[in-house]
């Protein structure tokens, strides 16, 4: 049974890295009120969108946001899962699925925080990982990343724990075309209170399109190990 995260992004049950639709529905229970994101978008250096975002209750302590802002030389969505329980047996985690079009003439920097609140209760010690992929499709593509920036960061109570895609990091091609970048990482141990989160950060060539997609969870420990054992966050990068 498939879990979606998001632009594509499928996970199944054997190989899920944070998430277990059935062992949720077995030992955590649902929770009673909508559970929220907060998102803000910077353009250029711009704010353009800043919000709360509302989820959908799809299962015991799982959700789904759906959304998208449009202005003048950009258009971005987003459809992405979260589970906020980091007590549960398979922790808590938050997806990444979000289309970025630059519709401009020029090329555009973005940022991106989408932060998880989490359940009172917080787990303690946990492990943490994450994977993420961009995918760039257009007409003289470039998608590069930050100076001094990683293109994705995973935080946990607002502290960067993990990266992926460190500067220098880009892919490009001339004429009609696409390309990709996949990687995973994990490892680390030690306490979450609030939230979890993700950050990106990247430039994107003028009328082109990104998509990006990936996770990033705590579980608390010792249960981890046997789910980094059987080497769901190998790392793999593909261009």
């Amino acid at each position: 049974m498939p879990l979606h995260i998001g632009n594509g992004l499928t996970r199944s049950l054997t190989g899920a890295a944070f998430a277990s639709v059935a062992l949720l529905a077995a030992t955590a229970s649902a929770s009673v009120l909508p559970w929220n994101t907060n998102l803000t978008i910077e353009l250029d250096g711009n704010t353009i969108y800043n919000n709360v975002e509302v989820g959908s209750d799809i299962g015991p302590d799982l959700y789904q946001f759906t959304g998208g802002t449009a202005g003048l030389g950009y258009d971005i969505t987003w459809d992405y899962t979260a589970n906020p329980d980091p007590g549960s047996l398979d922790g808590a985690y938050i997806g990444n699925g979000f289309t970025f079009m630059n519709e401009s003439a020029s090329t555009q920097v973005y940022r991106v925080w989408l932060t998880l609140p989490l359940e009172a209760g917080a787990a303690a010690p946990v492990n943490y990982g994450g994977s993420a992929g961009f995918g760039l499709t257009g007409i003289d593509g470039t998608l590069s990343s930050l100076t001094g920036s990683p293109m994705w960061s995973g935080q946990i109570d607002g502290v960067t724990v993990s990266t992926l895609f460190d500067d220098p990091t880009s892919i490009s091609f001339v004429g009609p075309g696409s390309d990709d970048l996949s990687d995973s990482t994990f490892g680390g141990n030690g306490p979450v209170l609030n939230t979890i989160g993700i950050v990106l950060e990247f430039s994107l060539s003028a009328g082109d399109t990104v998509t990006t997609t990936g996770v990033f969870g705590v579980i608390p420990a010792p249960s981890a190990l046997a789910i980094f054992a059987v080497g769901l966050f190998g790392r793999r990068r593909r261009n």
